[in-house]
């Protein structure tokens, strides 16, 4: 299971993407085709991501990014901004699985259990826990029954 470094010594621990279950993937694939189409209109508004951004970016060079993401997001109706949040925020829920969080009081903060309290995270959380749990391999094994594509192989029920 993956461990994301989170700050002030923090981590957090995600399910494998081949460990979801088959009802969670189909919750995700159906947030995700509707996340899809506002991730397409941000992509074409030219946004580049920290990853993305060269390594030798000047500060004048950041700015202009940053005004370019705002611009590509204020583009967005609040559907479309709204499909993109779900997304990450159901990936939190459906892939956290453990977490060195406290309270302010030193007690063990837990997880959330609905998307809407991952946005109870200060954003230093936040952002780096959403961006490593929307990371999904949806890649899947389409192959297709030998006894589909084979015309010697004994496609009978062996139940009389």
């Amino acid at each position: 299971m993956p461990t994301v470094e989170l700050p002030e010594g923090n981590s957090a621990v995600l399910k494998d993407s081949d460990q979801l279950t088959n009802k969670e993937i189909k919750i995700v694939r159906r947030i995700a085709r509707k996340a899809n189409a506002a991730l397409q209109k941000v992509r074409e508004a030219g946004l580049v991501s920290d990853e993305e951004a060269p390594k030798d970016e000047t500060e004048d060079q950041k700015r202009d990014r940053n005004l370019k993401a705002i611009a590509a997001f204020s583009a967005l109706s609040d559907d479309e901004e709204d499909s993109l949040d779900e997304f990450q925020r159901e990936c939190v829920v459906l892939r956290l699985r453990s977490w060195t969080l406290k309270n302010d009081d030193g007690s063990d903060r837990p997880l959330p259990a609905k998307a809407a309290e991952v946005d109870d995270l200060p954003r230093f959380f936040y952002t780096p826990l959403t961006k490593e749990a929307s990371d999904l391999d949806f890649n899947e094994d389409f192959s297709v029954d030998e006894g589909l594509t084979n015309p010697k192989v004994d496609t009978t029920s062996s139940v009389a």
